[in-house]
């Protein structure tokens, strides 16, 4: 993979992951806020729909029991029945019972008998009445008012009034779903505008990624480029070599290390041209004894070609006379035609030879 596209490619990675932990963070957020919101307003509607139901009860138990006075009085059940039964029509009444001081009057049967009891027995509690003077309390599914029946100041009954709870319930189970349901559209909805900002964010940064890695890659590519063609010897390279911050820097050093090279290496060729313009014969021997280089001299000496020496060992080609390891010294070489040729001999060691240790000319 080429260095621009693994630039592109790092940076759209990086960007994208930003993104995403954004956008999870902002769902994350927002679900939290919702879900809080969705708290505070089922609570305050609960709150107010039982306020409301609360303050009904109480207005129907306190205005029945001023419409049966006289019927507690006189002990009249029926009329008391037929006060009762023109409530018929009380939506979410579930039951009714009035009580003069002896006992029941009316009674439905749908009201707690520990309800009745308790009244019988212990009367209008002293706490927890409101400013109609009505007692509620909730039971189960149902809310409880209990009014007194009062004649001249003094109380001669009580009348119990029963409503039910269950149409608040599901108007309140009705408005948290549909709550919910706009909550979850609203969390869609945000979703969709989250993934859609991050296609687009995404889209751009695969552009900046790519421009910036080529525009990052460019200078190293050709930096690389260049290494090859000085490795091969060819050292003309620009006077400039562009790129941002560090990369100018290491281009300019580059430049300037390849016109030193050019200053200060010699060619191949170059050392060719040297070596052939000698009159006198120079063998260059590898440390394993073989004839690495021979120049123009040598073979017109010897008679023969540059690529029969190569690779020959060099006593072959020189045969000594014995004076051991003095050099310069007197021997002869041996011709193409298997004559020979008394020559003069001299000898240098060369450092850093490929051929090893042992390396001379």
């Amino acid at each position: 993979m080429r260095l621009q596209t693994r630039y592109a490619l790092t940076l759209l990675g990086l960007t994208l992951a930003v993104v995403a932990v954004l956008s999870v963070s902002l769902l994350v957020d927002f679900r939290r806020a919702a879900d809080g919101l969705h708290a505070s307003v089922s609570g305050s509607m609960d709150e107010s729909l039982l306020r409301q139901y609360r303050a009904r009860a109480s207005s129907l138990a306190a205005s029945l029991s001023k419409s049966v006075v006289n019927g507690v009085y006189r002990l009249d059940v029926a009329e008391v029945g037929n006060l009762i039964g023109g409530l018929s029509d009380v939506p979410d009444l579930e039951g009714v019972a009035v009580l003069d001081r002896q006992g029941l009057l009316f009674y439905d049967g749908t009201i707690p008998d520990a309800e009745v009891d308790a009244l019988m027995r212990d009367g209008l509690p002293a706490d927890g009445v409101d400013r109609n003077g009505v007692a509620l309390s909730t039971l189960d599914d149902s809310l409880l008012a209990i009014a007194p029946v009062d004649l001249d100041g003094e109380t001669i009954g009580y009348v119990m009034v029963c409503l039910s709870l269950m149409p608040i319930n599901q108007e309140l189970a009705a408005v948290r779903a549909r709550f919910d349901e706009r909550i979850d559209e609203s969390v869609q909805r945000t979703l969709g505008t989250a993934i859609v900002t991050a296609g687009l964010v995404g889209l751009l940064c695969l552009v900046l990624a790519l421009f910036l890695g080529r525009h990052l890659g460019r200078p190293i590519a050709m930096l690389s480029q260049l290494a090859r063609q000085v490795g091969r010897g060819q050292f003309t390279v620009p006077e400039r070599l562009g790129g941002p911050g560090e990369l100018g820097e290491l281009a300019g050093s580059f430049v300037a290390m390849a016109h030193d090279l050019r200053r200060t290496t010699v060619s191949h060729a170059y050392l060719d041209s040297i070596l052939n313009s000698m009159l006198d014969g120079l063998i260059v021997v590898g440390g394993d004894g073989r004839i690495r280089k021979v120049n123009s001299a040598t073979c017109a000496l010897l008679g023969r070609a540059e690529g029969a020496l190569i690779g020959e060992p060099v006593v072959s080609v020189l045969l000594s006379d014995g004076q051991g390891y003095r050099w310069p010294k007197e021997g002869s070489a041996l011709l193409g035609d298997g004559g020979t040729l008394p020559v003069l001999a001299s000898r240098a060691r060369l450092d850093g030879e490929e051929g090893g240790k042992g390396a001379s000319v």
